[in-house]
């Protein structure tokens, strides 16, 4: 008997939405952007929650995918990898759920907004970065292959845990959840012929 497994993208869906409910957002780690009072979110958010001054290097690369340019958001990808950059590197947003739960309501709002919609480029990311796996063990890469995947389960395993929201937790999961399926389907063993 075969058991239904949900795809990837139905899981994401559910997460996003029990974030929704829950009430997990948290604030990206790139350039300030304008709340709908017109302050910036740096002067509305506690010090500890404030943004960096310059994007992180996923913020740059996840900004890249959702415009189309994926040759250049792989890339960047390998770079990390290559690089063997720290957690922060990885993650998009800057906030752990305890600091996400501090923040005013309004700004809360927006940050969980942002997140689902970003959800959604984060989730492409990391499909893509599967694909090109498969397609370079296809071709006999390995080498590629296997950096192509150490990227996915990197961004996957930095995104989990303590220091991020809970719906993050659950997007790294499925990523490293993601990077740990097989680059080539199972062989199937022919059964037994004639009577």
């Amino acid at each position: 008997m075969r058991r239904h497994v949900p795809s990837i993208s139905f899981l994401v869906t559910v997460f996003v939405l029990v974030g929704a409910v829950l009430g997990c957002s948290r604030q990206p780690t790139s350039g300030p952007s304008q709340g709908q009072t017109g302050q910036s979110a740096a002067t509305t958010l506690p010090p500890a929650a404030t943004r960096p001054a310059e994007p992180t290097p996923i913020a740059r690369i996840l900004d890249d995918y959702a415009a189309g340019r994926r040759d250049e958001a792989v890339a960047g990808m390998l770079k990390l990898y290559g690089a063997q950059a720290e957690d922060r590197a990885w993650r998009p947003y800057a906030l752990s759920e305890r600091e996400f739960a501090a923040l005013p309501e309004k700004e809360r709002t927006r940050l969980q907004e942002e997140m689902i919609d970003r959800s959604a480029t984060i989730r492409g990311l990391g499909k893509e970065l599967r694909q090109r796996a498969v397609d370079a063990a296809q071709r006999g890469d390995s080498e590629l292959a296997a950096r192509l995947v150490g990227a996915l389960r990197r961004f996957g395993q930095a995104n989990q845990g303590d220091s991020v929201t809970k719906l993050m937790d659950l997007l790294g999961k499925v990523l490293e959840e993601l990077a740990d399926r097989p680059l080539t389907p199972p062989q199937t063993q022919p059964g037994p012929s004639g009577p």
